[in-house]
């Protein structure tokens, strides 16, 4: 009899937390473009949504005495305790088939995800400063728009949680957070930098957007008519061959 290689910890383990990691390092790079940062969040939100498939699979005896009769359920079972997670679900879904049409749907399709050049307004005693940050939004049918990167992580402490309480691992991970909002002006280039990445034949399409970091709340908001705004942003621009010559 050949051993169970394949189990919710070994996918944890060789999947989903190095594409965590890979996603970090994406994302937190200065280089926008290409959709690298949907593919990178993607692929942890798909491992996020196989998760269920994986641990129900091991536990469906324990669970189907709480009434958890499948995966899927299983999964709605987990999106009461961390509503992150069911956007991931959809996100990653709409990955796969780019519209979605159940009726419970929190987004469209994968269009609704977009990557964005944060132009980001910080104040201290010296008066304003800007940074440059590299932002990936979703658009939700309730007509919020949400933190992908934010609910990427909260799924995946949120899988770190379960597997502790189901013994699937004996100690957390050491998984890394988001970078901080705040950012001091000493730990801001100047001018600050972003690079954009393009491809020969191809549409080229970025967006920008004007951000205040507010230090009560340690979150960006909208720029509004009185907000002042001057600042000068570096970027280069990198052109790749076409795929097709």
């Amino acid at each position: 009899m050949t051993s169970k290689k394949h189990t919710s910890r070994s996918y944890f383990i060789t999947s989903l937390l190095p594409n965590y990691d890979r996603f970090l390092e994406c994302y937190e790079n200065p280089t926008i473009g290409l959709s690298k940062d949907v593919a990178s969040a993607a692929a942890v939100a798909e491992d996020c949504l196989n998760m269920a498939d994986y641990v129900f699979l091991e536990e469906r005896d324990h669970l189907k005495k709480d009434g958890i009769l499948g995966s899927k359920k299983y999964r709605e079972h987990l999106w009461k305790s961390q509503a992150a997670y069911e956007y991931i679900c959809n996100f990653a879904d709409a990955r796969k088939h780019r519209a979605l049409d159940r009726p419970s749907k929190k987004i469209g399709s994968i269009d609704d995800t977009q990557e964005v050049c944060g132009i980001i307004r910080y104040e201290d005693q010296q008066g304003f400063y800007y940074d440059a940050r590299k932002l990936l939004y979703i658009h939700c049918l309730d007509g919020k728009t949400r933190d992908l990167a934010q609910m990427i992580f909260l799924s995946v402490k949120m899988w770190v949680e379960e597997l502790l309480v189901l013994n699937k691992i004996d100690k957390p991970p050491s998984i890394r957070k988001l970078a901080p909002k705040f950012r001091s002006r000493a730990e801001v280039s100047q001018p600050p930098k972003m690079n954009y990445l393009g491809q020969e034949q191809e549409t080229f399409s970025e967006s920008v957007k004007l951000l205040v970091y507010d230090s009560v709340t340690d979150a960006f908001r909208d720029r509004q008519p009185m907000d002042k705004f001057k600042c000068e942003i570096q970027c280069t621009l990198q052109v790749g061959e076409s795929p097709f010559g």
